[in-house]
């Protein structure tokens, strides 16, 4: 049985993450009556529990809820919701890893594409999920998940539909093509230019070697022929 979000709901199902963030205080308060001794086993208890309840939610997603992952759902047809779950944090731990090796320095992107990954492959991608992105958001290279933010919001017209008496389900192509196709025509737009740039700097790379070629050339003639004249008049 699939149950509709309500509009204001918390991220809490978010496969990246798995739970809201919540203070840890409450957890650990613990009466004063209980003996001293014994209270880290009560709050470790707590934090178990609380661990094991977020499990339970992460696995009702995984095989009830479906909205806007259409990697997920592609994927659905040949693995296990649970396995395709695991995928998704795989995803994001292996950019993670590989933005790390490519540059040791600390920058946002590290921080930004690991969780953009992860959202991509997640059963749910609800519009609010991605305000997790925005304080990292702070440099060009970013510029497509800057725009996946703006493409998703036509999204919420699945409330709307609601509303009008059509159960809830995947979203219509009207409105998945548009918000993955403009975020995939802009990554093709800059591998294209990417592209063009690496084989333009090649070009004229390649002329500066053919413009300089006569010249060492001609040099290297005049170093022979001062080297065979000392070497006659040496004679």
């Amino acid at each position: 049985m699939t149950t509709i979000p309500p509009l204001g709901a918390p991220a809490a199902l978010n496969i990246s993450a798995g739970i809201t963030p919540s203070p840890l205080l409450k957890y650990m308060v613990v009466p004063y009556s209980f003996p001293l001794r014994f209270r880290p086993i009560l709050v470790l208890a707590r934090l178990c529990r609380k661990i094991a309840e977020r499990a339970r939610e992460i696995t009702t997603v995984c095989a009830e809820i479906r909205f806007n992952g259409p990697v997920f759902a592609a994927l659905d047809q040949v693995a296990r919701p649970q396995l395709l779950a695991g995928l998704a944090v795989l995803v994001g731990l292996v950019t993670a890893t590989w933005l790390r090796s490519a540059a040791p320095e600390w920058s946002p992107d590290l921080f930004t594409w690991p969780m953009a990954a992860s959202l991509l492959c997640a059963p749910v991608v609800f519009p609010w999920y991605l305000l997790w992105l925005l304080p990292f958001l702070t440099s060009a290279s970013t510029l497509l998940i800057i725009l996946w933010t703006v493409s998703i919001i036509p999204t919420y017209v699945m409330w709307h539909l609601c509303t009008l008496g059509r159960p809830w389900g995947s979203l219509p192509g009207w409105v998945m093509l548009p918000e993955y196709g403009r975020v995939a025509g802009a990554s093709a737009i800059l591998a294209l230019r990417r592209i063009t740039r690496s084989a333009a700097s090649n070009a004229q790379r390649t002329s500066r070697v053919k413009a300089t070629a006569p010249h060492a050339i001609l040099v290297f003639r005049n170093l022979c022929a001062s080297s065979n004249t000392t070497f006659i008049s040496f004679h």
